[in-house]
């Protein structure tokens, strides 16, 4: 899975927000980061170039409908979702338990055990491993 970022801001102020530890997905592993103030069509015009793949195996994400409008009128092929206002860095797991990206790197499973049978998120073996969250969970993300 290739995770990107296209964000209407300076890039200085993005890549400062990305060196945060609090995040689910390392910001080392997002590229490329494309921060400015165009449309995003054009940044994520660039990403599709330098990943050199088409807009019909992309999904892009935002916050703001306007956005989401744009980028789907310049790539009509491309899966556009609208970002849920679940706080950030929240999960839900098959079980519909809170999974908190603190709580994954603390424990390696969902806010609240033991309100169901069995763990009903795993991340492998032992505690979360920091950069590998995506390719560990068993339970089911929601954007």
């Amino acid at each position: 899975m290739l995770i990107a970022v296209a964000s209407k801001n300076e890039l200085t102020v993005v890549e400062a927000a990305l060196q945060r530890e609090d995040m689910l997905v390392p910001g080392k592993l997002l590229f490329p980061v494309c921060a400015n103030w165009g449309p995003k069509s054009g940044s994520i015009a660039e990403i599709l170039r330098i990943w050199n793949i088409g807009a019909d195996s992309v999904v892009f994400v935002d916050d703001s409908a306007m956005e989401l409008e744009e980028v789907r009128t310049a790539f009509p092929a491309m899966t556009c979702l609208q970002f849920s206002k679940q706080p950030l860095g929240c999960w839900r797991c098959s079980n519909n338990c809170a999974i908190s990206s603190a709580s994954l790197r603390s424990t390696g499973r969902c806010v609240a055990p033991g309100q169901h049978p069995r763990e009903c998120v795993r991340l492998g073996r032992g505690r979360f491993q920091q950069g590998r969250v995506l390719a560990q969970l068993t339970g089911q993300a929601y954007i």
